[in-house]
């Protein structure tokens, strides 16, 4: 039952790192959207 406790908890802490982890909405969560959006438009106008 540790181990599979350990292992939860390094995988969360992974997940937040990223962004990823789904009850917390982190500021970085918040930035991915308008990045993910800006930058490849961006690509396309200045082509």
């Amino acid at each position: 039952m540790i181990r599979i406790v350990e292992t939860f908890r390094i995988h969360r802490i992974l997940l937040l790192a990223i962004g990823l982890w789904p009850f917390n909405q982190s500021k970085f969560v918040q930035l991915q959207l308008p990045l993910f959006v800006v930058v490849p438009n961006s690509f396309i106008i200045f082509q």
